[in-house]
């Protein structure tokens, strides 16, 4: 029909026009993916671009090789999936347990974990037809047997690492025939390790880094650490800092503490009538937390790397904690600034993991001190809360400043109460904390 002006549809095509692509549709249909030399003349994108949509209209009955194949890569990948259980889909961290005896000359360790631990991080060393469970969980724990005694670190009191041998393995999984790795999720898996000691321990630092030979997640060691009838309860992460206990011979008695010393940061403001004194003492991991040390070890200071130890935390403390006396801003005095090993020493080689930082401030006053505010900013994601302790009037208190109060008054001044108000305010942040 001819096209009239302003007709904006488009031509009817001829009767051999449309038969024609009749035809090539259903030649289409018939034969999804046409093979042959190139055409000339035409690009073999173009042209591959065609049969791709011939493979459209084809129906789901006639599948591209390249689609058909896709799909059975995602099939075979699920099915892999679902063969070895992931501990993380059960639990986001793993709890091991353990017992840690300690004598004289040796220390033996048994460690206990869940067995779809072991099994997901080692995973089975074969692709062959459904292996008994028995069979995977034993080849599994063997070889984890072979780096967990490089995954649990003890160093003694001059940080030199004890050697460790291992001595057995077990597990309490019995069934030897099912193939279903499911079943050995209730099953625990028990090592028996040895570290040598050269002298009876003062102190003992331990560090675990399970999973980290394989597949890495989250776990907590829970370890009974015993010493004579002394019992102590030691939580470790992996990767994460490293413990610290004290242990106290008296006769035949043992006793087994945490310092705080080693874990937390702590301050003692003494008051007197020429000024104020700030003592700062806290682990040296977290004098890293604010600044980093170069250092050749990893583990260890030498007497260069703990002199710029020294200078970081001078630079550190001497530009925090501003305090005012009698309303005026006094600026610091930094008297001394100390890296202590766990005797309470300093020596040419110390291991960070249990060294401490002590810094000395000085306040001086032109006029004895009426009053005192300590403005805290010690703060980070390591650091949330700092133990403070008041000397001032022969006497001794307690406070714990945070980000939320961090502020140390002196004297303790009590809570305002608003007038009309039938229910005391919230306790002031500086009233002192109770002694235990």
């Amino acid at each position: 029909m001819p096209r009239r002006n302003g007709d904006r549809r488009a031509p009817d095509p001829s009767r051999a026009q449309k038969q024609s692509r009749a035809r090539k549709e259903a030649e289409g249909a018939a034969i999804p993916a046409q093979q042959g030399p190139p055409q000339p003349g035409r690009s073999i994108a173009k042209q591959n671009r065609e049969r791709q949509r011939a493979d459209g209209a084809a129906g789901p009955q006639h599948q591209h090789p390249r689609r058909i194949a896709c799909y059975q890569r995602q099939a075979l990948a699920v099915l892999l999936v679902g063969l070895i259980p992931t501990a993380a889909s059960a639990h986001s961290v793993s709890v091991c347990r353990g017992e840690m005896q300690i004598a004289d000359r040796t220390i033996h360790v048994e460690v206990t974990i869940p067995a779809l631990d072991v099994v997901t991080c080692i995973g089975p060393r074969t692709t062959s037809p459904p292996q008994r469970a028995w069979d995977v969980l034993d080849a599994c724990a063997l070889t984890y047997a072979d780096h967990i005694v490089d995954e649990l670190i003890i160093r003694d009191e001059t940080g030199a690492r004890l050697p460790g041998t291992f001595v057995s393995v077990t597990h309490d999984f019995s069934d030897r025939e099912t193939d279903d790795l499911y079943a050995i999720a209730p099953a625990q898996v028990t090592f028996a390790l040895d570290y040598r000691l050269e002298h009876p321990p003062t102190y003992l630092t331990l560090q675990q880094l399970f999973f980290t030979h394989g597949a890495m997640h989250a776990a907590r060691l829970v370890l009974a650490a015993r010493a004579g009838d002394a019992v102590a309860t030691v939580q470790l992460t992996n990767r994460g800092e490293p413990v610290t206990i004290h242990l106290e011979r008296t006769g035949d008695a043992v006793t087994i503490d945490q310092p705080a010393a080693f874990r937390i940061l702590h301050a003692d403001v003494a008051i007197d009538t020429s000024g104020a004194r700030v003592e700062i003492a806290m682990p040296f991991t977290l004098l890293e937390t604010w600044t980093t040390i170069d250092r050749a070890a990893p583990d260890f200071l030498n007497r260069a790397e703990q002199h710029a130890a020294r200078s970081a935390a001078r630079e550190l403390l001497t530009t925090r904690n501003p305090v005012r006396i009698n309303g005026a801003e006094i600026a610091p005095h930094l008297a001394s600034v100390q890296l202590l090993d766990p005797t309470g020493a300093s020596a040419d080689r110390l291991y960070t993991g249990a060294a401490r930082v002590v810094a000395r401030l000085e306040y001086p006053s032109p006029a004895p001190p009426r009053d005192l505010t300590l403005h805290w900013t010690l703060f980070n994601s390591a650091v949330v809360v700092a133990e403070v302790t008041l000397h001032a009037n022969a006497t001794e208190r307690r406070f714990e400043l945070s980000t939320y109060t961090p502020d140390l008054h002196w004297p303790p001044t009590p809570p305002a109460v608003r007038p009309g108000s039938k229910t005391q305010p919230p306790s002031n942040p500086s009233t002192p904390k109770p002694k235990p």
